[in-house]
Order: structure tokens, then sequence, then C-alpha cells
């Protein structure tokens, strides 16, 4: 009965199953000798788990620490002014991002639409062309726009509704617009993509993006982990 009541606490017990008396932790020898079959096989599955979630947090913290002493690197390094070349390269594509990929836009005529309330099967005033609000693929009439909201792979909502809450629809607008930036600055070099991303820095961090997931460090940042 004990063993069942930790199952779901031996990872925050560091893989130990404790004394419900003085919390010390019994040896897994001791255990084997005491517990069903069938229950020491949960605790060592549990215990297996709890290991490989603690080495997934050891090296996910390696990774966004040296990712971040990268990012800082290509930061300091931008802000030298060493290369006025890049820097007016990457002005003018910062200027195409806020004024194209930065924008919630009509897939069809690519004019630029603001709030809205209502229904995720959206209409362009402009074009009257139908799309989904979330994913912003363009449908050939209302019909197909409902249909795909529903089905749609960014609609989070409990039963696939039309409508979304206010901070639903603000994380699907940010996917959005974090993978059409990708799409826009994938096909520069990568000393251009992370200048245009230090120029896009206050634009990003105003729509809730942050700029170290967009910025190309190399495969080397890995390295050693």
């Amino acid at each position: 009965m004990m063993l069942g009541a930790q199952l779901p606490s031996i990872q925050s017990q560091d893989g130990h199953l404790l004394c419900a008396q003085c919390n010390s932790a019994y040896l897994m020898q001791e255990i084997a000798r005491q517990a069903p079959e069938q229950a020491y096989n949960a605790l060592q599955a549990a215990v297996v788990d709890s290991q490989v979630a603690k080495k997934y947090t050891e090296l996910q913290g390696d990774f966004d620490r040296r990712l971040q002493e990268k990012v800082a690197e290509i930061i300091a390094d931008y802000g030298e002014g060493s290369n006025p070349k890049l820097e007016i390269e990457a002005k003018r594509r910062a200027e195409e991002a806020r004024n194209g990929k930065l924008n919630l836009a009509c897939p069809h005529c690519n004019v630029v639409y603001f709030d809205f309330d209502g229904c995720m099967a959206l209409v362009c005033e402009s074009c009257k062309g139908n799309f989904c609000a979330y994913c912003h693929q363009g449908c050939a009439d209302g019909r197909g726009s409902h249909q795909h909201v529903r089905e749609c792979m960014m609609n989070e909502t409990e039963r696939g509704t039309y409508y979304a809450t206010p901070e639903q629809l603000k994380r699907a607008q940010r996917r959005h617009r974090i993978r059409e930036l990708k799409k826009f600055l994938r096909q520069f070099k990568q000393d251009v993509q992370n200048a245009t991303v230090i120029e896009l820095t206050r634009d990003l961090k105003d729509l809730g993006i942050d700029p170290a997931a967009l910025f190309q460090v190399g495969a080397n940042v890995l390295a050693d982990v």
C-alpha cells in the first residue's frame, strides 16, 4: 500500500521509496524481498523514469546555459559595430519582417487584419477569402474553413470548437508568427539571420516571442553535452 501511494512521487523523492515514519530511503534489495512482484516491477519502472527525467533536466539546463552564452556572444559581437555592411542588411531585413511576417494577414490577398471577436473561421473583408485564424491556411469557402478550424492541429480547445479563449488565440498567433519568421530568415546566411533577430528584439518581445528561440547558433553548442 505504501509503495503504491508513493509511486506518483518517486521522481520528487529522487527515485527512492521513503519510510512513512522517519523518511529514510528503503534499499531496493529490502523492497524486493517483501513487495509483490507486480508492485516491485512498477517501482523499478518509476525509478528508471525518475532517472531519465533527472538526466533530461540536467541536459536541458546545460543546453539552455550554452545557448544563452552563445546568444550573448552573438549580440556582443554585433553590438561592437565591426560590420557596417551586415548592420545595414539586417536593418533592411528586419523592416521587411515588420511589414510582412510579423503582421497577421489574409493568406489570399495579404491584406493585414487586426483583432477580432468570434469564430476562428475568418472571412477577409478585402477579398472575401476564407481562412483559419489559427494557422492562416486558406480555404475555398466558409464550410471548408469551419471544417478546417475544427480539425486544425493548432486548435487547443477541448473539443475542437470554433471559438478560442484570448490566451489560446494569443498562443496560436505567436506560433504562426514564429513559423513565418523562421521561413523568412531561412533564405539568408546565418550571420544575417542572427543580426536580423537582434534588430527585431523589441518587436519580438512586444509580441511575447523569445528572441533566443530564433538565433542560429550551430550544432557545436551541444558538442560536449
